[in-house]
This record gives C-alpha cells, structure tokens and sequence, in this order.
C-alpha cells in the first residue's frame, strides 16, 4: 500500500512539473495596468510549456466588477489565439477596477488558470467633463509666474523706455545685459579664452545722440566687453544709424523707447516701437551665428547706463519671452532717474512653482482612493509629503494642442484619517522653455506650467470625498529649491532653501506666505505666431480638437544605474568623471561636508578633447561644442552635511561629467548615472565569437534606450531631442525587437496623426510638426504602423491610422507624379535623400522617392487585405505594379543592369545632397542605395535582375570613390539613413549573405564597426564623429554620438544573422519564421540570440565547425514556425541525432528551393546539425 502511495505521489509530482502555466497577463499590452479609457479593452496572455508540441486548443475569459458580479464570459472558444482578445461583455464603468480571469486548454484538453486586473480611468476626452469634478487648470499667478533664471536664458526681448535729461544735455544713455556670464569668469567653462574679473563681461546698448549735433543721425552703439580677448570697452562691436524720422533735434529729449530681441546671440534693435524698422541685425554670439553653437549672451546681470555726469530717466525696463505673446519675465526699471550708471544687479528670478491644497477625510475605513493628473508642463506630486511615483517627466510629451495624457495612481496606502495633503512641482518639460533647434520656439505650446488634478477618495460604504484643483482651495510659492528645470539648460537646485519649504507637501505645514493659486487659461499664455520661414514651424494654438486621454504606453523611469569608472584632473580643481558608457539620464552625486553656500557646477558631455594638437589646449576638458544651443550644466547649492544631488526636471545625454565647485575630488562611488528611459526591459540579444560585433549590437540597444524617452528622439543631447520622421523610419522595424515597443509605436502614431498636415503629408517632426525632410522623412506614416502590426499584431493601432495613410498616399499618388511624364516630382520644399551617405551626390533622389512609393503602396495593398478593405487593395496593388513598370522602364539600364537617369523633368541640385530632378538620360547613378531599393522591394524585373544584382555587387565589392574625392576600400560602407537599413537585407535576398557579412565585420572607415573600434560606446550620428586620428574632423558642432540611425542593420541581425523573422501572413509571430544565416566566410563561427515576441522567447543559435553546422531553436508554446536550413553540398539535416525524413516525429518536412529545405516546426526546443 505504501508503494502504491509513493508511486502516486511521484506521478503526481511528475505532472505538476510537466504542467503548463499562464503568464505575462495583459490588458492592451499592459501588465494590471490603471486608469485605461477604452471601452473594449484587449486581452492577452502567454502559455509557458517546454514540451514539444505545446498549445492551447482553448480559452475562456471571466470578467467581474468589485462587487464580484460577471460582467463578460465568453464561454468556451476553440482557439489558439491569445493576443489581442477584444472584451464583449456589459458596458464598462468608469474608475472602476475589473478582476479577469483566464482559463486555458492546452492538446491533452488540461486547463490552467490565471487572474489579473484592470482598471478604467475616467473614461472622457474633455478637460471640461463633468467626470473631472470640476478641476480647472492651476498654476501661478502672474506676477511671479515664469521660471526663470538670468544666467540660463539665451532666448529673449527686452524693452527699455528712455528720456535724456535735457537739463544736463545728455546724449547718450541705455542698458547692459549679458553681465558677468558665469562660463565668462572661469576659463574652465568656455573655449573663448577668457577669464573675466566681476563686472568685466557684459553687452552695453546705447542711444546715442551727439552726431544730431553733427547734422548727422542718431546711433545705437552695441558693446560686447569680455565675451573674446579682442573686445573693446570703449570702441562699439556695432553702430547702426537711427533715422532721423524717429529721432531728431526736436524729439532727442522726448521719451524714446528700445526694443531688442536676442535669439543665440542673433539681435535685432528696434527704436520707438517701429517694428517694421530695424535699426541694428547682428550677431553677438562668438561661437557662431544661430542655435547650432553654444549660446551666448544669456540675460545674466542687468544695469543702467548714463554717460558720465550726466542724468536720464526709465519708464520702464521689461526683460520679456522672446516668443509670443512676449510677457514681462522681469523688470529692472520703472519710473528710474539715474545720475550714474547702476551696479549690474540679478533681475528678480522666479523658481519652479510648488502647489499644495489640504483636505479632511472621514472618519471611516477607506476602500480605494485614486488620483487623475495632468500638467502642462512636467509634475512631480507628493502625498502627505511621500513622492507619489518614480516616473519623470509626466505627463510625457504629445502635441500638447492635439492630445494631452493623464495618469492614473492608486494613493490609497498614503492617506491618512484627518487632515491630508497633496503638494504638486511643476517644471517646463516640453511644453514651454527650451524647444527644437530654433530658438523662436522657445515656448513653444505656452509660456507658464499648470495643473489639472482630482483625488476620488471611495469610502467602504460607497460615498466619496472628491478633491480637486482649484484657485479657491490650492496655494503657490515659487521659492523652493528647484531654481530652474529646463531639459535643454539643466536644473539649478538652491538645497539652502529647503529648510523654508520643509514638509509643504504635508498637513501640518504653515503656507500663510504663500499667494493663493490662480486659474491659468489658455490666451495670454500661448503663441499665436504664424509659421514662417524656411522651417515653417507650426502654430500649435488650434485646441478644437483637443483630447485629454488616459496615458498611452510606459512612461520614463529609472532603467538602470551606472557607477562611475574613473576621475580625470586636467586643469586643477576640475574633476572629470566617467561613466564607461553614453547614456540619457541624470546624476545621482552625494557630497559631504561643503561649506552651506557652495556653489557646486556640472557640465554633461558624450566626448572629452583627445591629446591632438587641434584640442592642445582643451585636452581631457569637456567638449560642450556638439550640445550646441543646449546649456547642459547643473547648479547646486550646498546646505552643507551630507547631501545627493539627483534632479528630476531635465535629463542628459552624456557620457562625462564635470564637476568643479568642491575642494577635492568625490570618490567614484558618490558619482551614479541614472539612466533614464521609457524602455522597461530589453526583448532582444545578440552575441557572436565576434567581440566587436558584439559591442556593436550593445551600442544599438544604450542608443535605443538614450532615444526612447516619452518620444523616438534623434539624440539625446543637443538642443534638438525631437521626433524626427526618417530615423525613425529607418530604425522602427530594428526598434520592434529591442523592446516591447506595441504602445510607445501606437503613441507615437497618434502624434504624425495629430501633425499630419492639411494636404496629407506627414510632418518630418512629431510631436511639434515642421521641419523638412521630405517622402523618405514621411514614409513613417505608412511604414510605422505596418511594422506596430505585424511586430505586435496590433489591428487597432492599424485601423485607426488607416485613413492618414490614404490621405498620404493621395497626395503622393497625385501632386507628386508629375501629370505629363509620370516621374516622381517632389515640388514642396527641400527633400532630403539618403542623408549623411559617402555617396550621397551621386543618387537621383527621383528614383529614391519613387523606390519609397513603391513600398508605401505595397504596404497599402497588404494593410487595406488585412482590414477587410478589398477594393482598397486592389487598386493600391495596380499602383504599386505601375510604378514599378516606370521605375524599370526609366532609371535601369536593361543591357547593363545598372541605374541611371531617366531624363525626364529638370534637373533640380539638392542643397543637401542628390539630384531631386531626374538625372540626364543615360547618366549613371550607381551608389549602393540606389541598387539596394530596388532590390529590396521587389521592383526588379526578373528578365534583368542577374545583371542589376551583377552591378550591385560590384558597387559593393569595388574601391568606392565618396562626395570628398577620397576613395574608400571594397564593401565600404557609402549608404546614409536610408540605404543603410536596407544594403545588408537587399544582399541576402539575393543570395549573397557572404557580402552583407563582409560588409558588416568590416572594420575599415566607413563601416558599422569603425565607430567601435574608436571606442563608441553607441550609435554615432557619423559613422566618422570622432576618430582617434583627427578627432571630429571639423564637425564639433552638429555631431551626435548617440543617434540610432546607423544601428538599423540590427533588423537584418536578427531576422537573417539570427533568422528569427516575421511571417507578413500571422502578425505578432504566432507562426514566424527561422531563417538562420550563418557566415559564408567563416568569420562569425557562432551566434546566438533571442527575442521576447507577443507569445514569448523565440531563440536561436547556430555554431559552424569545419564540416558540420549545429543549431539550437526554442520556438515557444503555442507557436510554431517554417524553419529554413542550408544544405548546400548535399549536406543532410539531423535532429536529436536522427536524420530528417518524411518520417521524423514532431516535425514536418517541407519544400525545397533551391540548396534551403523548410521544416514546419510546433513549439518545443531543437537541436540540429546539418552535415
């Protein structure tokens, strides 16, 4: 008996181990996620079983409210499916938290259960819905509503009212500004070569009258003192004559008014209100003219200026946003006699508004307690004095006009019976200070920060407290520590005034001094600026269609933490730490025993200046140069003790950080780097017996995490951090196996939705809109949603951008074709072909476009099958088929193989590269991309493809001679953004993976491995940005070493290198295909990978030996796959051993093309050898 009982057990025993199990439970992509506003939500789920042939037969899904009652059974489906299970129960509530259970069958009819939870948000797109409560948008009041810090603003007006006192017979009087420039007074912090004493550096504006005196005209004389060693105090930088209509002899001594704008040093001078009358256009700055250099003049210090012995007299001194609609910052006159010129003084700074409201609670047990917040601008909140979330930058950014997001948070564990509190910081973020590249857009959505909040407090017994934003019940004060948050500038964080502001987020705090909250309404506070100009930014104040929506997607959160390596001195007192690794995110640094006053800076930089005699006098320093118009230094202000500096309203790209301000070096251990990014896990994995290779695939994924923050930024660094359309374009389908990627990519769709343009085009940036780029900058619009879903198997995502895509397609189809000889014709603006390509001037970005259109309507044919859009399909796949009938009939030569002009239209040079005219007739092409293209889509027609593909090689395999004159080695690589994503995918379709690996273990410039070995720890924006011979060779400015474009060959590694590919017919790889291509040339002797799809972990590895090549595939349950293995040479496949045949159990042997035979694979793991 006792045997029989043993034996039971361990039968048992046996089955649990065997037994499946359910995880990775979510609700529209989400793991329990909070605060969601769809009224179908999706469901989906994983089945976790090694045995082979695992799968699930059947599901049921359960779906209750907090009482417990079933909202939704949806019975017993005979289905394998498990992702994206739309809910078709009762109608959803809001702010209600639903339990769901799913039960899962698997071949041997066993069942396994699994329970999650959602919880709706409240379900409205209106800011003005009664759900709200009535929240109103809060936020400071005006006069001391805008951040600001003088020394940190290099975008600005300034107006100043004058009247010379015609008693004393003053001629001449005016104003400084730009005094005593911090980077000016310690030769550490510029490359100018100076070091200033107090009050040495300063820009002075005069109204000068003498020469009236003369008959002659009035001058306004700029001063720039201190900014270089050549600058004279006492002989003007510039002079510009005022006409005599606005100043003359008989109004010299009447008030008279000085209007200056001042964008990165660029300064325009107006007198007397006269707009239309520029008296002085200059640049001051002496690093460069524009936003593409380091920034000078900042407002820094201000003063009044009086010739000598004389008197004047100022109405007023405004310092005022330069953008519309232009409101006072700061004054530093008002109704002012002066009888000398004044001290340089601070104008009056404001810091971060702090906001805080105190609520009583009943005296009853709390069931749940929730609060739905949104800012425009970034928040931090805290309750009860606790920081609700380690998110940053919420509520992330979007085209903040469009679409604006709030989150949801549980905050019931916080609350307390009595009195409570809620405390709320609010910083720039996207929304106003420093934005793009162009200094006009500073302030882009709004120039003030406001909140939108309400707290629901749920009682036991069913009743509620509701608190809400509002001027009536909710205080402010602007004189906390966090002095300035600014993404572009850095933060500046006074720690002594944190003893005033001690507890403000808790009950018991004293706010008597603080000034009562005000509503902060729209006009008045955003630009209604018309675009303009070559860049045609838009103007984001049409609100007529704006939805405030439950947040979509992750937001940015502490990835991972990075100790510092090693502390450089190379000037005394400046200490220099490193990372080891380019990163985006902000320092966690613990100081200790600073004197309570100290002055603590850090400046954040991607590259130090090597030991060449070009940086001789900068080596080991900071190079700030490629930061551009973008400050990125950090201001702290010691409390003294031990105290850590983390800020939280900017971040960094940066490798080095800086440090001057303290007596000694901190040890390595006290300087972190956080780094921060809205990737949550990398779903990916790449590793060979190739260690540069390997460092390579480490530098996409570091670059993908920098560039994945709320937005897919261009780089994390410079003043430029934006959603531009063609790196995107280019990397998404690579970024799709980097990171579960379904909501950041449907996110992002929302934005080119909420930019797309009124003819249909998409906007080359997104979130913002404008910019330029051109039909390969917005093929986005169709490729990206496309890539959502057959990576995720998101319909949605792909229905609701549907209708965008053929507004797109239209005007291509239409505008773009020219009418009388059909070539593509690209009439509106500037587009840009294969961008920062070697060979970029020999492509006819024609034929590009029109590759590119071939793609798109591809794309369309297949998007408009799988919605159910018949006739759509159709017509876009006889679309399609006609422009690839023009594209062979015009630009390839059918004797040769090879691309050349067409001929057709007019040749039309473009200013960054290419041919956007047709070349001449017969004119050869041949750059890479031009071949590449074609290839990978399908244009070529067989009847002339072994000769096309004959000349693509040898564009590959011989010396290639670049834009520069310089000839470069074979299987250089001379493609840009754009023929880059495709060279090594078009190599391998056409049975010549031994050249794309040659290509890609290339180590010689240019190739994806040179960066690497000059020790990239990332992406570089260059495939050239730094070598270890001639440094940046010139490009210290605009020159990126975190910008993932280049790193788009990681969608071959994995779909061909790794084979674990998509199969275009069962989206979100529940089939899939593994096409394994292992090293023609014996190189690479082993890779192995993985990637984490929708149903779980796909691997794949394969290792080559001399006469034989083993593979190892796990192919998760509840998939399978089509398997495509070499056997070249009349090599057999074995599995466990066995040869493969017809008879082999598990596996289906397929068809054979060609020296590939298929195997239909069910889930399991497997071993083979090919022999």
């Amino acid at each position: 008996m006792k045997k029989v009982i043993l034996s039971a057990l361990f039968l048992l025993v046996i089955q649990v181990a065997n037994a499946f199990t359910l995880h990775a439970l979510r609700v529209e992509y989400e793991e329990n996620p909070i605060g969601i506003d769809t009224t179908s939500p999706r469901f989906s789920w994983q089945m976790c079983d090694t045995k082979r042939g695992a799968r699930q037969t059947a599901y049921q899904l359960w779906v209750t409210n907090p009482a417990g009652k079933q909202v939704w059974n949806s019975g017993k489906v005979m289905s394998n499916t498990s992702l994206s299970i739309r809910y078709a129960g009762e109608k959803l509530h809001p702010t209600t938290r639903y339990q769901w259970t799913i039960a899962v069958w698997n071949g041997a009819n066993e069942v396994q259960k699994a329970s999650a939870y959602f919880e709706t948000g409240l379900m409205t797109t209106s800011d003005s819905d009664a759900k709200w409560g009535g929240a109103q948008w809060i936020g400071a009041s005006t006069a001391d509503a805008y951040t600001f810090f003088s020394q940190y603003l290099p975008v600005f007006s300034m107006d100043v009212s004058l009247m010379l006192d015609q008693e004393t017979h003053t001629q001449e009087a005016g104003f400084f500004y730009g005094a005593n420039d911090i980077r000016l007074l310690n030769a550490n912090k510029n490359i100018l070569g100076v070091a200033n004493k107090p009050n040495e550096s300063y820009i002075k504006v005069v109204l000068n009258t003498r020469p009236l005196d003369q008959h002659d005209s009035a001058r306004i004389e700029i001063y720039r003192v201190g900014y270089t060693r050549n600058d004279q105090a006492s002989v003007p930088f510039a002079t510009a004559k005022v006409p005599t209509s606005v100043i003359n002899q008989a109004n010299r001594y009447a008030p008279h008014s000085i209007q200056l704008l001042s964008m990165h040093g660029t300064t325009q001078v107006y007198v007397d209100d006269a707009a239309e009358k520029v008296i002085a256009d200059l640049n001051l700055n002496p690093m460069g003219k524009g936003g593409d250099y380091i920034s000078f003049p900042c407002v820094g210090d201000v003063g009044l200026y009086v010739e000598k012995g004389k008197r004047a007299h100022f109405g007023v001194a405004n310092i005022r946003n330069y953008r519309s609609p232009n409101n006072v910052i700061a004054t530093f006159a008002n109704d002012t006699t002066i009888v000398a010129s004044t001290p340089f003084t601070t104008p009056c700074e404001h810091g971060a508004p702090l906001l805080r409201t105190c609520f009583a609670l009943n005296d009853k047990p709390i069931a749940h307690a929730r609060l739905y917040i949104s800012a425009r601008g970034i928040y931090d909140c805290y309750v009860n004095g606790t920081l609700l979330s380690r998110d940053y930058f919420n509520p992330g950014c979007t085209q903040y006009n469009k679409t604006l997001f709030y989150q949801t948070y549980d905050i019931t564990p916080l609350l307390t019976k009595g009195q409570n509190a809620l405390g709320i910081m609010l910083n720039e973020g996207w929304w106003s200070g420093a934005s793009t590249f162009a200094g006009e857009n500073w302030n882009f959505y709004g120039d003030r920060q406001s909140v939108l909040a309400q707290a629901i407090i749920t009682y036991a017994d069913g009743t509620t407290t509701r608190v809400v934003s509002s001027p009536d019940t909710w205080r402010y004060t602007t004189e906390g520590p966090v002095r300035l948050g600014s993404f572009f500038q850095g933060e500046v964080y006074n720690a002594l005034q944190e003893a005033a502001v001690q507890g403000w987020s808790t009950a018991a705090f004293d706010d008597h001094t603080w000034k009562n909250a005000v509503q902060i309404p729209l006009e008045g506070t955003i630009s209604h600026a018309q675009p303009s100009g070559f860049f045609a930014w838009p103007t984001p104040d049409n609100y007529a269609d704006f939805k405030l929506m439950a947040q979509v997607g992750k937001p940015v959160r502490h990835f991972t933490t990075l100790p510092s390596q090693r502390v450089d001195q190379p000037r005394p007192g400046v200490f220099v730490y490193d990372m080891g690794q380019n990163m985006a995110g902000v320092p966690r640094i613990t100081f200790q025993g600073l004197a309570p006053g100290t002055k603590v800076y850090m400046r954040y930089a991607e590259v130090t200046y090597p030991n060449l005699p070009e940086y001789q006098a900068n080596v080991g320093m900071v190079m700030m140069e490629n930061q551009r118009g973008a400050m990125e230094q950090d201001i702290y202000i010691a409390k003294g003790g031990t105290e850590t500096f983390s800020p939280r309203a900017t971040y960094h790209g940066y490798r080095y950080v800086e440090i001057t301000g303290i007596p000694a070096p901190l040890p390595t251990h006290q300087v972190e780097g956080w780094v921060l990014s809205t990737v949550d896990s990398i779903a990916s994995g790449y590793k060979t017996n190739h260690e540069l290779l390997n460092r390579f695939f480490k530098n996409v994924t570091w670059s993908t995490l920098a560039n994945v923050l709320s937005i897919p930024t261009d780089c994390p660094q410079r003043n430029e951090r934006m959603g531009w359309s063609g790196d995107l374009s280019v990397f998404s389908p690579a970024m799709s196996y980097l990171f579960n990627g379904a909501n950041f990519f449907k996110r992002h769709l929302i934005a080119l939705r909420d930019t797309q343009l009124d003819n249909g085009n998409f906007a080359a940036i997104a979130p913002v809109g404008g910019g330029f780029g051109g039909p390969l900058w917005a093929s986005v619009g169709i490729i990206m949603p496309w890539q959502t879903y057959l990576q995720y198997a998101d319909k949605e995502a792909l229905a609701a951008h549907y209708p965008a895509m053929q507004r797109f397609i239209h005007l291509q189809t239409t505008k773009y074709i020219d009418a009388k000889q059909g070539f593509y014709n690209f009439t509106d603006g500037i587009g840009l072909g294969d961008w920062l390509g070697f060979e970029v001037n020999k492509n006819d970005n024609s034929l590009l476009f029109d590759c590119y259109l071939v793609h798109e309507l591809d794309i369309m044919a297949q998007a408009a099958k799988a919605l159910g859009h018949a006739n759509d399909a159709q017509r876009y796949a006889q679309m399609r088929d006609k422009r690839i009938q023009f594209i062979n009939h015009h630009y390839i030569n059918r004797a040769t193989g090879r691309t050349e002009g067409s001929g057709l239209g007019e040749e039309k040079p473009n200013p960054f590269g290419g041919m956007d005219g047709p070349k001449r007739k017969g004119v050869a092409i041949g750059a890479q991309t031009s071949y590449a293209l074609p290839l990978v889509f399908h244009i070529v027609s067989p009847d002339v493809r072994h000769r096309f593909v004959d000349a693509f090689l040898q564009t590959v395999r011989r010396e290639s001679t670049g834009d520069d004159g310089k000839t470069y080695p074979s299987h250089a690589l001379m493609t840009g953004f754009i023929g880059t994503a495709w060279l090594n995918q078009a190599l391998s379709e056409c049975g010549h993976s031994e050249e794309a690996y040659k290509m890609l273990l290339n180590t010689r410039f240019p190739s994806w491995l040179y960066p690497v070995t000059q020790g990239a720890t990332t992406i570089w924006e260059r495939l050239n940005s730094y070598t270890k011979e001639n440094g940046f060779g010139g490009n210290n400015s605009m020159n990126s070493f975190n910008h993932y474009a280049f790193g788009s060959v990681t969608n071959w590694l994995m779909q061909h290198s790794l084979g674990i590919a998509r199969d275009e017919t069962t989206p979100g790889f529940q089939h899939f295909i593994l096409q394994p291509t292992p090293d023609p040339t014996g190189t690479l002797t082993h890779a192995e990978g993985f990637y984490d799809s929708m149903y779980g972990r796909i691997e794949s590895q394969w290792e080559q030996t001399t006469h034989e090549t083993h593979y190892h595939f796990v192919v998760p349950a509840n998939t399978s796959a089509t398997l495509w293995l070499s056997t070249a040479g009349g090599k057999a496949i074995y599995l466990d051993g066995k040869q493969v045949d017809k008879t082999t159990k598990g596996v289906v042997l397929g068809s054979a093309i060609r020296d590939k035979q298929s195997l239909n694979l069910p889930a399991g793991s497997y071993d083979f050898v090919v022999k």
